[in-house]
């Protein structure tokens, strides 16, 4: 489920709890074997009620110590009995097949992990599966696979990205030194010049490849815990096949290898797992911004989606209550135009100097770091098209797109609009030119003898006016 779209999360529930992904009612329950039955029939009333409520199709999953020939049990005991009729009354199918216990000690097994699911869904669920890897666990490992309608995949999109660490400042060099840049008509034509040429820089410069979303290792696994789990599995296949071809291994040799390998595995994680965290409590200090940090705010894992942003509408509503239409304003035309100060090669080269590396790139994924580039190496190429900008007085359209992200605040209803912090990523030529017009606007405003102590605008030598200003 690490790629599964969540939409909705439910509270904890005493002996279950549910999630909602593409339009199905996903419950994972527990029930103790060591209750009553009047404690388990409690159990599955609430289940009942809770299924009962949603008109979205269930899947419900869980360890219920309940054992029936509806999913596979040779016995069929109370608890059993009476969890196979709650499921027949919900049309809820078990989805276990091929006869492999769920729950294995020793000789015996026992099958009391149990899938139902909705008789409008038990066409879409396949390839359900006890795995025969070792889980350190008496319990197995179930897999199955749940077939999505054509245009519903849920999970993450894969997307293009680049690998930043692989970047080839010769080959940028290369193409940037020998790339033309002719003299364009108007500000529109040069900025689709310029940005033709950023992004063919880009490509050149550093190699793309495909995220797939993929599950990473947890940061104190091993090549050591890695080789003890292979031979775990091993271990326990060849006891496995041995019993089908009915040879005694109770305390065998067999057996024996199996404990001492499985008892060497929870050795290693264990002190794998002592060993890196001691390494991460001294990192805080030399690092506080490193590996201890990143796990902690789960920076490892990548972004997550936001659970029920892809409900119809939910999205739409959120950006217009953010974005509202305001109707153009229309500013009246000034008697005489000002005429700005042409943008030269040392201004630019000076701007380059200041360009952070290592923000989040905007719409067109072009990072600060290859403009910031671009700009040392061939200065006039900007420079060219922020002058024709200044000249025809307009600030290209392109540069005005944003690349979205919602941040949540806390657990604040997900379907309200003030639930969310707007974070709005522009391109990073934009955000360049806008540096050159802020230097720009600043000097005109101090020709003019600079904004009033009042405007609460100035430097920070200023700063006691301020706050006098404020108490006021």
């Amino acid at each position: 489920m690490g790629n599964l779209l969540v939409d909705r999360i439910a509270p904890h529930l005493q002996g279950f709890r549910w999630i909602v992904a593409n339009q199905i009612r996903l419950y994972s329950c527990y029930c103790s074997p060591n209750v009553a039955l009047t404690e388990f029939e409690d159990f599955l009333e609430r289940l009942e009620a809770s299924i009962r409520e949603s008109d979205l199709p269930a899947v419900v999953v869980g360890d219920f110590n309940s054992k029936s020939g509806t999913w596979g049990s040779p016995i069929e005991d109370a608890r059993g009995h009476r969890l196979a009729d709650l499921m027949a009354s919900l049309y809820l199918i078990a989805c276990n097949q091929g006869g492999s216990p769920t729950f294995v000690r020793g000789n015996s097994g026992t099958h009391i992990d149990v899938t139902f699911a909705a008789s409008v869904l038990i066409h879409k669920v396949c390839d359900w599966t006890v795995l025969e890897e070792e889980s350190l666990s008496l319990h197995r490992y179930i897999t199955f696979s749940i077939r999505q309608e054509q245009g519903n995949q849920g999970g993450q999109q894969t997307g293009k990205r680049w690998s930043w660490k692989r970047f080839d400042l010769s080959k940028l060099r290369t193409f940037v030194s020998s790339v033309e840049f002719e003299d364009s008509a108007n500000a529109a034509a040069a900025t689709h010049r310029l940005k033709s040429i950023v992004e063919e820089a880009f490509n050149k410069s550093m190699p793309k490849g495909n995220y797939k979303g993929g599950k990473k290792p947890a940061y104190w696994w091993t090549t050591e815990i890695d080789e003890l789990r292979r031979k775990c599995h091993s271990t326990r296949r060849h006891i496995k096949r041995g019993r089908l071809r009915g040879e005694p291994y109770a305390n065998g040799v067999e057996n024996i290898e199996y404990r001492e390998a499985r008892r060497e595995l929870k050795h290693a994680i264990n002190k794998s797992k002592k060993n890196c965290w001691s390494n991460l409590c001294k990192q805080v200090d030399t690092d506080p911004w490193g590996l201890p940090y990143k796990l902690v705010t789960k920076k490892l894992i990548g972004r997550k989606p936001i659970p029920g942003i892809n409900l119809p509408g939910r999205l739409e509503s959120i950006v217009d209550t953010m974005f509202p239409n305001i109707a153009a304003v229309e500013w009246p035309v000034a008697a005489d135009k000002y005429v700005f100060l042409e943008v030269t090669e040392a201004e630019i080269i000076g701007q380059a100097k200041k360009v952070p590396i290592g923000k989040a790139p905007g719409p067109d994924g072009v990072p600060d770091l290859v403009i910031k580039r671009i700009a040392e190496i061939r200065p006039d190429i900007l420079c060219k098209t922020f002058n024709l900008c200044l000249g025809d007085g307009i600030f290209p359209a392109v540069w005005k797109e944003a690349a979205l992200v919602l941040l949540p605040k806390g657990n604040r209803p997900l379907d309200q609009p003030s639930s969310y912090r707007p974070i709005c990523l522009l391109n990073t030529a934009g955000k360049f030119f806008e540096r050159i017009i802020k230097g720009r606007i600043e000097a005109h405003l101090e020709d003019q003898g600079g904004l009033r102590d009042r405007q609460l605008f100035k430097e920070v030598s200023k700063k006691v006016q301020r706050r006098d200003c404020i108490q006021f």
